[in-house]
């Protein structure tokens, strides 16, 4: 059993108590690891010097196990995963530990096949979930009816054409059969560990994404080191890099070593305080916040976003949607971009132009009458007046009648002086204004 207690999936505690049933002296949780490694390789290999005096009383023991349940047992009935995942293997060494610290507890004492039990109990339920989880799904029940429905034409029978289908696994795309993997060392992407490049949560999520894009299975993630991670990083690879199995484990012990024990409520913090920048769409906002919600290790509720997105976009949102009720992440997004479609119409507008040369004059901004050969109407008073402005009655200069401009008179005029509007004159033979240049006015 102990040979599948991982000392890497062991808290402080539990390695205190190993190392002290071997008569090893403790320290930090890292010189723990290493010292018990070691020890259980001893001990694998027949090496192992004689073991101490145990030095825990039967309570003690006892004591430390039912807690040890007790904080197992809500993890195991949650557990979904397979039996290669890092959770699986950490609720496997914790198990083992507390059987191995079951067999220091006196045979006659009434609690030990109580907590025996309970430990089998648990492993058996952790064993028969990841088995279920790997168990492979059979194909829906409406898979099956179109199997039997759609047949091609030109197919021989129904029966070879269900095989034909069968052959097929209908969760991957046929396409992946034949694309060639692309391996780490063409990605352009390395870890450094350290506050110049990536985060280590932005560069677990590119990888993630590279991996599957490319087609490359985790088992090549974890022997391409030397392609992934470069300066300090590459060291702490070297260095665990044989103590764990796959992958996932060592992403576990990345996690341990780069991220702060507070990340989550730093990150907390990070994303109260992140509002819409200028210029930035609700749509690019959101998808920035989903990805900081994303990158927290204990997820929150839809409900508890709601009460941080709205406060954090820009106010031309927050005044418009100040009485509207938003249901979900979506809705918000929904309402923000009719609100940038209406922004976008209002900055656009443009006040209708005041030309006159229009093909309907009457349809125009600045209406223009047209007035009869011989007549103009006073039908359009109100309208030279409105465009005048001045408070003063318009009188047109053509024919002397009030209610409109001379631009739209149709009354022709002869000869006359457009200062004194002396008949028969102009400005220059004008006997009032000719001598009096610029400077004459008609009183």
């Amino acid at each position: 059993m102990a040979d599948r207690m991982q000392v890497n999936r062991l808290n402080q505690e539990e390695l205190t108590y190993e190392l002290k049933i071997r008569g090893i002296a403790t320290g930090t949780v890292d010189q723990m690891r290493h010292s018990l490694a070691m020890a259980m390789k001893l001990e694998k290999s027949g090496d192992s010097v004689k073991m101490p005096t145990y030095p825990y009383t039967m309570e003690e023991d006892v004591t430390a196990v039912k807690s040890k349940l007790a904080e197992l047992e809500p993890y195991v009935t949650a557990f979904n995963n397979s039996s290669t995942s890092g959770a699986f293997l950490k609720l496997q060494s914790k198990l083992c530990h507390t059987l191995n610290r079951i067999d220091h507890i006196d045979e006659e004492s009434v609690d030990r096949p109580e907590l025996f039990t309970k430990t089998l109990t648990l492993m058996d339920m952790l064993l028969s979930k990841s088995a279920e989880f790997e168990k492979p799904q059979t194909a829906p029940r409406q898979l099956s009816v179109l199997e039997q429905t759609q047949i091609p034409s030109g197919s021989s029978s129904p029966i070879q054409h269900r095989a034909t289908i069968s052959n097929v696994s209908p969760s991957r795309n046929p396409s992946q059969f034949t694309m060639k993997p692309i391996l780490p060392h063409k990605w352009d992407l390395k870890f450094a560990g350290d506050k110049k490049g990536l985060s280590l949560s932005a560069f677990l999520e590119r990888i993630e994404e590279l991996r599957i894009a490319r087609h490359v299975p985790k088992e090549v993630l974890l022997e391409s080191g030397i392609d992934l991670f470069i300066g300090r990083a590459y060291q702490f690879y070297l260095a665990y890099r044989n103590q764990v199995a796959t992958w996932d484990e060592f992403v576990t012990l990345l996690k341990e070593e780069y991220l702060p024990s507070t990340y989550n409520e730093k990150l907390i913090e990070e994303i109260r305080n992140r509002t819409q920048g200028p210029g930035q769409t609700i749509g690019i906002y959101l998808a920035v916040m989903t990805g900081y919600f994303n990158r927290l290790t204990c997820p929150i509720s839809e409900d508890t976003k709601l009460k941080i997105l709205p406060r954090n976009i820009a106010p031309f949102y927050q005044n418009q949607l100040a009485l509207v009720e938003v249901t979900s992440i979506a809705h918000l997004c929904e309402l923000g971009r009719r609100l940038e479609a209406r922004k976008e119409a209002v900055e656009n507008f443009v006040a209708p132009s005041r030309r006159t040369n229009v093909l309907e004059p009457d349809l125009a901004y600045v209406q223009v009458s047209e007035v009869p050969v011989g007549s103009c109407s006073a039908s359009t008073s109100s309208i030279g007046s409105d465009v005048g402005g001045s408070g003063k009655e318009i009188v047109c200069y053509k024919c002397n009648q009030p209610g409109h401009r001379a631009i739209g008179c149709a009354q022709r005029r002869g000869k006359f002086c457009y200062k004194c509007k002396k008949e028969g004159v102009t400005v220059k033979s004008c006997p009032n204004c000719a001598n009096q240049g610029n400077g004459c006015r008609h009183t």
